[in-house]
Order: C-alpha cells, then structure tokens, then sequence
C-alpha cells in the first residue's frame, strides 16, 4: 500500500466498481501466492517481481485523472517511490535467501501489484500520445 501510495496508479470512478475489482485482485492474488508456497517458486516469479521494481523505478509517479501531481509533489514522489521499490526489493531478496515461501511470495505480490496498477495509466498515456497530433 505505501509503494501505490507515492507511485501512482489506475484510479477507477465508481466506488463499488473500485471496491469490487480490488475485491477481486486481492482474492486472485492470494490464489497465487498459494499455489506458489504449495508448488515451489519458480524462476519466472522472481524476474517478475524484479522487472515489477524496475517498472516503478521509471514509471513512478503515475499522474492519473483522480489526483494531479504539481512540480514539486511529482519529485517528492518519484524520489519516495524509487527508494521504498528498491528498498522492498531488498527486503524480498533477503527473504527469498534466508525465510521460507510463505513470506517472500507475498512480500513480492505486494511489489508486482503496485507495478501492475501502473500499467493501465502507462497504456493511456500511450493512446493519447499516439492519436495526439505532432507539434
């Protein structure tokens, strides 16, 4: 929750839509961070969680259409976020060497949401900039 905080995301305009979806990434979140203990942690999951962490170290902050960041918050922000991904990748890899799956799998869900909430911000941006004319 403290990376979203400061790295910014997709923000939905309905309440109960925000609230059902959040609903329903936290249930499939848990889903996979069981099968993951149950299974074993594969490769892939760790070069998730860190393309997740270099994906919030260049696209924080998000500046989405709920909240407009000003000069000044955006560097706070952006500077708060890159120490807070790294420092939570830190923590994951230490967690990953020394504590069992059952804590380093949900320490890296926690970074792989907050990467995938900026996705659909990063896309729109995209679409704009695209159907925008060139200057």
């Amino acid at each position: 929750m403290l990376i979203r905080k400061f790295s910014g995301g997709y923000h939905l305009d309905s309440p109960v839509v925000c609230f059902l979806s959040s609903c329903l990434l936290v249930a499939l979140s848990l889903g996979l961070i069981r099968w993951l203990t149950v299974a074993g942690v594969p490769m892939w999951y760790h070069v998730l969680v860190l393309l997740a962490t270099v994906s919030l170290w260049t696209q924080s902050p998000i500046d989405s259409e709920a909240r407009r960041l000003n000069e000044a918050e955006t560097r706070v922000f952006r500077r708060v976020a890159r120490w807070m991904a790294v420092s939570s990748f830190g923590i994951y890899f230490l967690l990953v060497v020394f504590a069992n799956p059952t804590v380093s799998v949900p320490a890296g869900m926690g970074i792989l949401i907050a990467a995938l909430l900026q996705i659909p911000c990063t896309i729109l941006k995209l679409a704009k900039r695209m159907q925008s004319p060139a200057k």
